[in-house]
């Protein structure tokens, strides 16, 4: 390519006439990048992974209001947790964020229930269903981490939700391994 007198704005026109070997023409005319092929008519559309999932707009809707509390009252997440499942401070004040926090809790893989309780913290199991242990299912364990010298308070609860999901979501070989091992068994009916 010639450099003109014109400065950098000669040369970016030069650029936009030349063709880019970045590009090539799809099939309709239209161009598309070399890639990422899924705008091609005839691409095999379900071979690549989409990152964007139910869990990734529920943490979205949870951290939008927990950076700027609008639905729910800021000091709501001050308020200690009574019992880490429940949610119900929240619940009261918008149904819909208390669903989002319980569908996420739910549909979390991974537990903190091999770890140890952390010192500071004086509360640290919960069973999601009562007969967990009677019907030979691991119980999940939850363990809210917290500052010395005070209870867990609900946005610690809430932080540490996110975190999972984020754990469970970008590290490649944890997804892996989630999907290999396949969803979480649960009982069909009651206890035996």
């Amino acid at each position: 390519m010639k450099k003109t007198g014109g400065g950098d704005s000669a040369n970016m026109e030069a650029l936009s006439t030349q063709p880019s070997s970045q590009t090539s023409a799809a099939p309709n005319g239209t161009p598309a990048a070399r890639h990422y092929p899924l705008n091609l008519p005839d691409a095999p559309f379900h071979r690549y992974e989409h990152r964007m999932t139910a869990r990734d707009i529920m943490v979205h809707r949870i951290m939008t209001d927990y950076m700027n509390p609008i639905r729910v009252k800021p000091s709501t997440y001050d308020s200690a947790v009574v019992h880490p499942a429940a949610f119900s401070p929240i619940s009261y004040q918008d149904k819909e964020l208390g669903t989002d926090l319980r569908c996420l809790q739910k549909m979390l893989f991974t537990s903190y229930g091999d770890a140890p309780p952390p010192r500071a913290s004086p509360m640290t199991a919960v069973l999601p269903h009562p007969h967990a242990a009677c019907c030979g299912m691991r119980p999940q364990v939850t363990i809210v981490e917290g500052p010395r010298n005070r209870p867990p308070l609900l946005r610690d609860q809430i932080l540490d939700l996110v975190r999972q999901h984020y754990l469970e979501a970008d590290n490649a070989i944890l997804r892996a391994w989630i999907s290999h091992l396949g969803p979480v068994p649960t009982p069909s009916n009651g206890p035996r």
